[in-house]
């Protein structure tokens, strides 16, 4: 075996060969190489710890969140990839239990990934990034990838094309087997694109009719905030988001004004929401809606921020239902920026609004309906479960954690 230490220090990614995925309570092994006998055995220890002491020690240099089940599915893996060069929080031995029992410690084969590999890796851990865009991947099964709420110029007008199609194609979505909405590998951003869509799916007075009211939203006015914004609407231009920047314009003249008046918050009421087609949730709508296929949502481990602003809003019908794993959290404060300190190494992440009043608690998850245990996360694996359960043969309900 190759001396792990060989590539500390080199600035060069590697790993051992598999990726660590949690299931069941369990860590398990996914290699690159199908026919490893380790492929889908069990971790049951490194370093000769157990495997649930040696995360929990371990991942404190990771900002892991026991508390949080979703973050179980995620942050085991990090422990099995060093971004540039073996550390000490890396295991160097681990124990594999078998099919068949038979257990087996090895040292472990830290080395530099091929290109196959890191995409082995990537698929492994997040699933496959299907574009932004309506398919129908088998008959009467429509799928739309949801991969991101940070989108760039390219990926804007790709959800404009989206929007389009699911106006154009909504009588085929109304009689269809099932539609999938993918938040694999979603890493937040803006809640906009989930509301849109949602409006067109279910209809827009019956999704205003059902939520309840909006949480406030206070943006603190400190200079450095308020340069971050003008940052922000900078960047957002050179995307192509001419719009949203525009809206993040408003919210910084606000707190401008606030921050001169000697207030050190500004309300986001005042201008509203950044969404320039949502109504008042004040104004009367009708619940009801024609959209009653079934919509499966999958959801990742590491699903927070605007990815939990599109579960508050889908979970909201009966015909949906969750599928993948159970989801991270996030607090009330949001909109981070990071800062360098300014004596020493080191860096601090500073939010800059809170929600007032908002239905989802702090720290609160969702769980799934369907938890996808499988180790291939891959499309055709989410399809094929989604099948089984439109045949009957899966039996679960929504439990949302804190609710």
């Amino acid at each position: 075996m190759a001396d792990p230490r060989a590539t500390a220090g080199t600035g060069e990614p590697a790993w051992p060969g598999f990726v660590a995925l949690w299931r069941d309570d369990a860590l398990y092994a996914r290699t690159f190489d199908p026919a490893d006998p380790a492929n889908g055995a069990q971790i049951v220890s490194c370093d000769g710890v157990p495997i649930r002491e040696f995360l929990l020690d371990r991942l404190e240099l990771y900002n892991f969140r026991p508390a949080e089940a979703g973050q179980w599915w995620t942050r085991p893996s990090q422990l099995f990839y060093a971004h540039a060069g073996v550390t000490r929080a890396q295991p160097r031995s681990c124990t594999f239990l078998y099919a068949d029992s038979f257990e087996e410690t090895r040292s472990l084969d830290w080395r530099a990934l091929s290109r196959q590999e890191h995409t082995f890796r990537r698929d492994a851990m997040y699933g496959e990034a299907e574009p932004i865009a309506l398919s129908e991947p088998r008959e009467g099964i429509f799928f739309i990838g949801l991969q991101d709420f940070q989108p760039d110029a390219d990926a804007i007008a790709d959800y404009e094309t989206l929007f389009e199609d699911v106006a154009a194609r909504r009588k085929e979505l109304l009689s269809a087997k099932a539609l999938v909405l993918d938040l694999r590998n979603n890493q937040g951003g803006s809640s906009r694109w989930s509301e849109r869509l949602a409006q067109l799916l279910w209809g827009e007075s019956s999704l205003e009719a059902r939520r309840h009211v909006s949480p406030e939203v206070h943006w603190r006015n400190s200079r450095e905030n308020i340069l971050h914004m003008e940052r922000v609407a900078a960047r957002l231009r050179q995307e192509g988001d001419a719009q949203l920047a525009s809206w993040v314009d408003r919210v910084t003249a606000g707190m401008r004004a606030s921050s001169k008046r000697k207030k050190p918050l500004f309300a986001q009421s005042a201008i509203g929401a950044p969404a320039p087609d949502r109504t008042s949730n004040s104004a009367i709508g009708d619940p009801a809606t024609d959209f009653a296929a079934p919509v499966y949502v999958i959801t990742p481990g590491y699903c927070a921020s605007a990815c939990l602003d599109a579960l508050d809003l889908f979970t909201l019908y009966e015909n949906v239902r969750l599928i993948g794993a159970p989801t991270s959290a996030d607090s009330t404060y949001m909109d981070a920026r990071v800062s360098d300190l300014s004596h020493g190494p080191g860096r601090v992440v500073i939010p800059i609004k809170v929600y007032v009043g908002r239905q989802r608690l702090w720290g609160e998850i969702y769980e799934p309906d369907i938890v996808m245990r499988d180790l291939d996360w891959s499309t055709q694996s989410f399809l094929n479960r989604i099948e089984r359960d439109l045949s009957g043969a899966e039996e679960t309900t929504r439990v949302v954690s804190g609710r």
